[in-house]
This record gives C-alpha cells, structure tokens and sequence, in this order.
C-alpha cells in the first residue's frame, strides 16, 4: 500500500528542519545538576571562562596516569574533556571518576571551557579550539563493551 503524500502524488516528502540544540539556560532551583546546558558540537571559543554540564557518551578514554582524557559525544558533535588535578584540585574526586569510565559510557560532566593550549588546537573538530576541564563528572550509566 502506498502511502500518499501531502500533495496527493504518492511521495512523502521529508523536511528537514534546521534547528539548534543549544537549550536555554533553566533557572538553577529547577534544573538538576547532570542537565545539560549545552550540547558537546556547540561549545565553542566564545565560552571560553564559562562552566558548562555536558552529557554524552565516552567515544574514546585515555589514561596517561596523572591525567584523563575523555572525547565525548551527543548528537550535536564531539568536545574533549580533561580531568587534571593538577590544574585543577577541586577535580580530585572528577579525576578518580574518569579514571573508571570505559567507552560508551553514558556520563554528565560539568566542567570551566579553557581554550586549548598552542599547538594542541584540533582543525579537523569545531571544537579543536577549547577544551573542558572537569569540575564534576559523573556516571549516567555503564556499557558492556
């Protein structure tokens, strides 16, 4: 069976929308903590000295001991997310969480947008330019990979 479109012509068409997912900061009393505020593609240099929550999955982990590097994801894109306690001590806790978190993870990360040091800007993402250094992190959930 045909299923006829709009016009009658027997094609359905698709209209793609361009829309942002950026989302309007919400009063703090009623967002909870792990809501994000914006997506992972969409932060860019101009956040720079912001604190942002993320939410994705951890598309690729890697531990270099004293420092944690977690790409992570959503639908928008992909930023990087470094847990550092060096640079940041109030991370104790955030560095010891990353260090648990294994590809596909589901987390929620909130964290102060830095822009990347020079000679470590990515060209290939839109958001080579920042990263985010985690303030708090936390496990949504886990995956069996």
């Amino acid at each position: 069976m045909r299923n006829p479109g709009a016009d009658g012509s027997g094609v359905a068409l698709c209209v793609k929308q361009e829309t942002s997912f950026t989302e309007p900061p919400l009063e703090n009393a009623m967002r909870a903590d792990w809501q994000r505020t914006i997506g992972c593609g969409d932060v860019r240099a101009e956040h720079v000295g912001t604190t942002i929550t993320v939410n994705g999955w951890a598309n690729s982990v890697r531990d270099h001991g004293q420092v944690v590097f977690v790409d992570l994801r959503d639908r928008t894109g992909v930023v990087q997310i470094v847990c550092d306690p060096a640079r940041n001590p109030e991370a104790a806790a955030a560095f010891e969480d990353a260090k648990k978190v294994r590809n596909e993870y589901a987390l929620s990360i909130t964290a102060k947008v830095v822009k990347r040091q020079d000679g470590m800007e990515n060209p290939l993402l839109a958001t080579g330019a920042i990263e985010l250094e985690a303030v708090t992190f936390r496990i949504l959930n886990t995956a069996q990979t």
